[in-house]
């Protein structure tokens, strides 16, 4: 009896280990690929926000040089 119920214990061990390993390694892998998408919307954002403050800047200061005159 003792014996069947250890047997019964690394089945279950072993078939939950695995499901384990495969939905740690599908947290891994897409967590590493939301990682990568962050970072590169992040560098696009930083890239692109200084461009949109001059234009913004620009624009503002058109229209202030033209209520001024």
């Amino acid at each position: 009896m003792s014996r069947s119920w250890w047997c019964l214990v690394d089945r279950v061990v072993s078939e939950w280990g695995d499901a384990l390993r495969v939905s740690l390694l599908l947290l891994v892998v897409f967590g590493g690929l939301v990682a990568v998408l962050e970072t590169v919307v992040g560098l696009g954002a930083l890239a692109v926000w200084p461009g949109l403050g001059v234009l913004g800047c620009r624009l503002l200061g058109s229209r202030s040089r033209r209520s001024a005159v």
